[in-house]
């Protein structure tokens, strides 16, 4: 990238090769930016561009444009990042809490020395077979066994009251992970400022 100085004032900013007219009225074909040195081409006033500041700052920012800048022997362009109002922010703070918590209650916990599947069929599935559970302990069902297969694929035969516990255990973990929600969300509506609301995504697990 280049650009044709005149006065210290950026005059054009080339971001391909392109035919111009330089300061004294000359015209020149798109291709000197191959073919001329690096000098030839300051000696008409048209200098190298290097970007600054490319990198978002905080995902609560946007991009609004350019300020360009002459040093005497390049121009620099730096990207302007402009912060988006706070409640706006907060309202995209909340809703990747949503999404963050929602993806750990649908992860795998742990009961009973084994790992089992949590997303919300498997939680259906563990729900209606906690409540057979239950139901054959209320009706002294002794011989009540269930067979229930863990998220690497072993069967476990489970006796009602381990089928009701697996059940607990699940409930618990959807909680957990509901809680710790609850916590960053009262955060983000406490905070007040976008260095808060990073900080605080910056901590999500």
């Amino acid at each position: 990238m280049w650009a044709l100085v005149k006065d210290g004032q950026i005059e054009k900013v080339f971001e391909y090769p392109q035919s111009f007219r330089d300061n004294n009225g000359i015209l020149h074909p798109s291709n000197i930016f191959e073919v001329w040195t690096e000098q030839e081409l300051k000696d008409i006033s048209v200098y190298p561009v290097e970007n600054e500041g490319a990198e978002q700052p905080s995902r609560f920012h946007v991009h609004t444009g350019y300020d360009y800048t002459f040093d005497g022997t390049k121009v620099v362009r730096t990207s302007i990042w402009t912060p988006i109002e706070l409640e706006v922010a907060k309202e995209s703070a909340l809703l990747t809490i949503e999404e963050w918590k929602r993806g750990h209650q649908d992860s795998t916990f742990e009961w009973n020395d084994a790992w089992w599947q949590c997303d919300q069929r498997s939680r259906d599935f563990i729900l209606g077979r906690s409540l057979d559970a239950f139901i054959a302990v209320m009706t002294l069902q002794e011989d009540y066994t269930v067979t229930f297969r863990d998220a690497d694929n072993v069967d476990h035969v489970l006796t009602a009251q381990q089928m009701i516990e697996l059940g607990r255990a699940a409930a618990a973990h959807v909680q957990y992970w509901h809680d710790q929600a609850v916590i960053k969300k009262n955060a983000v509506k406490e905070a007040e400022d976008l260095e808060t609301l990073v900080q605080i995504l910056e901590e999500l697990e």
